[in-house]
């Protein structure tokens, strides 16, 4: 109640350090006419099963989490039960630290997101994601291109290394939702791969990334749909090959991208370990039987990096949550004697860990 009583005197969330490496978190937002208030985001991992918050005197309603004090992730409030858009996504008025997901300009239906941001003492800092001055630039160009095999027009963005040279052949990374992946407030992959080659953590490479267009071409392209498999490979690399030079060996040739970008990443591999040797999955909504296609197919030439965040624990599909179908992915993968690495990171299913993370991925599948 003491905490309620002063909320007007203090910056949400409240952090209160616990034993065993842990803090206790508490949220607070006033509402007098509210009849219910809930927790989204990755916070509410936290307790997935209870995403409302207390009503408390005067207006306000709290909720109090415990978690680890490596914890990076977001989290709004809201009035409806099931949003139904951002419109009913509140960010906490108590809390000035706020990330801003910018609204991509070619998708009339994409909005600007504000989140408000939990990054408790022993989140580590952020290390590939962030421009570095004196690091040296590749190079990003944007191109719009039109597809007869699936009846659209898309940005495709291409990524030379510093010192790029034609002459020379480089490891490839194909990599979707590309203007996410290329946008500052999402994954700047090219800052990333700008640092990852400066510090010699990976070797220079080239990067094609494709966009998705809008959520609905995006979620039927991105769910195992083969005509969209065939547009990389029969007609997106071959365009690619006048742009970019890159090594014709799946071996160093990456699929990549979270999400529904990761699911699709594996079925690249799985359809065609040809041209994809090397799987980065981030957060893959390993769904639509792919995981039994994997444990029923002969052994390929795959190798894999996988990542799900531990507040990821919403139910998923036939998993108790994607934190849990990602694991299940693993063991399979394991049970069949692939290569694969699976890392657990402190948050939820969100770019503030994945533009970062995607630089393990890399460091795993390309060093």
């Amino acid at each position: 109640m003491a905490f309620v009583d002063r909320l007007h005197d203090v910056v949400s969330p409240r952090v209160e350090e616990l034993d065993g490496g842990r803090s206790r978190v508490t949220v607070a937002y006033r509402d007098d006419s509210a009849e219910d208030v809930w927790v989204i985001g990755g916070l509410a991992g936290a307790d997935p099963a209870d995403r409302r918050m207390r009503r408390a005197p005067d207006g306000w309603w709290t909720r109090s989490y415990d978690l680890g004090n490596d914890v990076r992730t977001g989290y709004w409030f809201t009035t409806a039960l099931v949003p139904s858009g951002v419109g009913d996504l509140i960010s906490d008025p108590l809390n000035p630290k706020r990330h801003v997901y910018a609204a991509n300009p070619d998708d009339p239906d994409d909005e600007e997101v504000t989140l408000s941001l939990i990054e408790l003492p022993g989140a580590p800092p952020l290390r590939w994601s962030v421009d570095r001055p004196d690091t040296p630039r590749g190079e990003t160009t944007t191109h719009h291109l039109h597809s007869d095999r699936l009846g659209n027009d898309r940005c495709v963005f291409t990524y030379r290394p510093p010192g790029y040279d034609s002459a020379r052949t480089y490891p490839l990374v194909v990599c979707f939702d590309g203007w996410a992946y290329t946008h500052e407030s999402y994954v700047p992959l090219p800052t990333v791969l700008d640092n990852l080659i400066a510090d010699g953590a990976i070797p220079p490479v080239v990067a094609l990334l494709p966009d998705s267009l809008d959520n609905t071409t995006r979620s039927r392209e991105l769910s195992l749909h083969q005509p969209f498999l065939d547009y990389l490979t029969d007609d997106l690399l071959p365009w690619a090959r006048e742009q970019l030079s890159f090594a014709d060996d799946p071996s160093r040739t990456v699929a990549a991208g979270s999400s529904l970008g990761g699911l699709t990443a594996a079925f690249c591999g799985l359809r065609r370990p040809d041209v994809f040797g090397l799987v980065l999955s981030q957060s893959g909504a390993f769904q639509r039987g792919l995981p039994h296609e994997f444990a029923t197919a002969a052994h390929l030439p795959l190798r894999f990096a996988l990542e799900v965040g531990i507040l990821e624990t919403t139910a998923f599909e036939q998993f108790a949550s994607l934190y849990h179908a990602n694991l299940h992915m693993r063991d399979v993968l394991l049970a069949k004697d692939y290569d694969v690495s699976l890392r657990e990171f402190p948050g939820g299913h969100d770019y503030l860990w994945w533009r970062e993370t995607i630089a393990d991925g890399l460091i795993a599948l390309l060093a």
